[in-house]
């Protein structure tokens, strides 16, 4: 009984974050495709009229930068039993997260060298994986491409792992490269889950001839990824060095504040404070390349998606752009590697109870102050749905709900008629 009561309280604080989402989801979100929701309306559109070799190929087609194949094929397979109930998407987000979360929790169990550092870390990883400042994720259900993405990613890698042994090596290997291919074509950086790929790879010393298939699966990838690809023109903004930097920090600092500075600056530290702990990891400590190679290569992951993002989107939207909700998901992983790395090195309780004390208040005075602003789009959202659903919406309310006012009044009337996303 005494050892049952601690392991049940852990399991209750780090599932509370994941439930309390769910929860806001249930209550504020809105049954509403938002801006790029609306372009799954032709695909279900094409499925109404049986014309499914179409639908297929609007799955198929390129969205921005993106290939988002399987999540929206995932998205309207759901959306065909729930009459599209867009509520049912941003649930699923969650529960994709929460799948990502116990993967971390899997290899923390393995990784930590004190049970005490499961109890200390885990609530704060779940706080961060969980928060308001996804808000985006959590009240647009077309943001589950990040998440299917992420979640295919970091699958892989735990598989490609020393400490995942419940499967033979090669179904492993498979199973991490249909993992890739998938995050691939979810969003335009899930292709870099290859190349990370090679870390825990080379670390675990695989063989040269599955070193190689792995290499053939990433080009095959790639070559579908960008057969027919249309490379997007730069943005009119003009763009000066101190722009790259502050995008660069600020999207690794976005997990924690959605402030410009205050990213700026959070990022400058957590960027500083991984590097002095890989180094002491690997350098000092002397681990093992196998040891290290699961939360390297998260990071590794975080910094060439935070090179990709900024590419496509400082010229458009400046160093702001790297404060993008959605691209938190993506950030926040780079203070889980952070601290899984950390349960591996700190051996003391009391380095792990300062660790904690540091952390704890930045991660709660984010949590709170992006309740104000989830909650503040929930009502607009609710707002949005409000002026739609009446017989003859106006012009702005279109407008707000996506941007090509022709094609959403198209839209807005099929799935009227056809009584999905709460119309």
């Amino acid at each position: 009984m005494k050892k049952f009561l601690p392991k049940a309280l852990l399991v209750l604080v780090i599932l509370a974050p994941f439930i309390f989402i769910e929860t806001i989801i249930v209550t504020k979100s809105v049954d509403m495709p938002y801006q790029d929701g609306w372009t799954l309306v032709p695909v279900f559109e094409n499925l109404d009229a049986h014309h499914y070799v179409t639908a297929t190929k609007l799955l198929w087609y390129q969205h921005n930068e993106h290939r988002p194949f399987f999540p929206n094929l995932f998205s309207v397979i759901v959306g065909e039993f729930t009459r599209w109930n867009i509520k049912v998407e941003m649930l699923l987000n969650g529960v994709l997260a929460l799948a990502t979360f116990s993967i971390f929790i899997w290899y923390a169990k393995k990784s930590a060298r004190k049970k005490a550092a499961l109890y200390i870390f885990l609530p704060i990883m779940a706080l961060m994986l969980f928060s308001p400042n996804q808000w985006e994720n959590w009240l647009w259900g077309w943001q589950i491409e990040w998440l299917f993405c992420v979640l295919a990613g970091v699958l892989a890698l735990a598989l490609l792992d020393r400490k995942f042994q419940k499967a033979s090596i090669n179904l492993k290997l498979i199973a991490a490269a249909l993992l890739c291919f998938i995050a691939t074509f979810s969003v335009g950086n899930g292709f870099v889950f290859w190349l990370v790929g090679y870390i825990p790879l080379f670390a675990n010393k695989y063989s040269r001839k599955k070193i190689l298939l792995w290499t053939l699966g990433f080009v095959f990838s790639l070559a579908l990824y960008f057969y027919h690809y249309e490379f997007l023109a730069p943005g009119p903004l003009k763009v000066h060095f101190i722009d790259y930097i502050q995008f660069i920090f600020a999207y690794i600092g976005s997990s924690f504040s959605q402030d410009l500075a205050t990213a700026v600056t959070v990022g400058v530290v957590i960027t500083v404070v991984s590097v002095l702990l890989v180094y002491k990891a690997r350098v000092i400590d002397k681990m093992p390349d196998d040891k290290i190679a699961f939360p390297l290569g998260i990071m590794i992951f975080v910094l060439a998606s935070d090179i990709i993002t900024l590419h496509s989107r400082l010229s458009i939207f400046g160093p702001d752009g790297a404060l993008a909700s959605r691209y938190v998901i993506v950030s926040t992983l780079y203070t889980v590697a952070i601290l899984l790395l950390l349960m591996q090195i700190l051996a003391d309780k009391f380095s792990l109870y300062l660790t904690a004390a540091i952390l704890l208040p930045f991660v709660i005075g984010g949590y709170i102050n992006n309740m104000t602003v989830l909650n503040q789009h929930a009502k607009y959202y609710a707002s949005v749905k409000q002026c739609l659903v009446l017989p003859n919406p106006v012009h702005v309310c279109k407008q707000d709900a996506y941007p090509d006012v022709t094609n959403v009044t198209n839209w807005l009337e099929f799935v009227k008629a056809k009584h999905l996303a709460g119309f």
